[in-house]
C-alpha cells in the first residue's frame, strides 16, 4: 500500500496534504505521459538497455566461471526478452488483424453465403449412441 497524501507531504517538505497533492496534480499536467505507443516504446529503450547491462554481467560471470552468477543473470535475461515479446505482442499464439475493413462486395459475399447457409434449414447431426441422463440442481 502507498503513502497517504499527508506522509507524501511530510516527507517532501510540503505545509500540507492538499499542497501535495497540487504539486502532482500540476506535475502529471505538465508531463503527460503519452499515448500508448509512446509509452510503449519508452518501457522498450528501457527493458532493452536493462538487457545490455544483463548480457554484460552475464558474460563476466562466464568469465569468472561463477556458475551461480551465470544462472542468475541467465534467468534475469529470459524474464527480459519474455517481458519484450510481450511488449511487443510477440508472445500471442495468433495475430489478429485489427484493422482490416471488409470492403463492401466482401461484405455482401460474405453475408450472402450466411443467408443461404441458413435458409437451407437445420443441419442434420449424426445420430449415435445416446446417453439418457438427469441433471439436478
Amino acid at each position: 500500500m502507498g503513502l497517504s497524501w499527508a506522509e507524501i507531504a511530510r516527507q517532501l517538505g510540503w505545509q500540507s496534504r492538499s499542497a501535495a497533492q497540487l504539486a502532482v496534480t500540476r506535475y502529471k499536467q505538465q508531463n503527460p505521459i503519452g499515448t500508448a505507443e509512446q509509452v510503449r516504446q519508452r518501457e522498450l529503450r528501457l527493458l532493452l538497455h536493462v538487457r545490455t547491462t544483463l548480457a554484460q554481467g552475464f558474460t563476466e560471470a562466464r568469465s569468472r566461471r561463477d556458475d551461480a552468477a551465470v544462472i542468475a543473470y541467465a534467468k534475469q535475461l529470459n524474464d527480459n526478452i519474455a517481458r519484450v515479446a510481450k511488449l511487443l505482442g510477440l508472445d500471442a499464439p495468433v495475430q489478429v488483424d485489427v484493422d482490416h475493413r471488409l470492403g463492401e462486395q466482401d461484405f455482401a459475399a460474405v453475408a450472402a453465403n450466411l443467408l443461404t447457409e441458413i435458409a437451407s434449414g437445420p443441419v442434420e447431426l449424426p445420430l449415435g449412441r445416446t446417453i439418457d441422463a438427469e441433471v439436478t440442481g
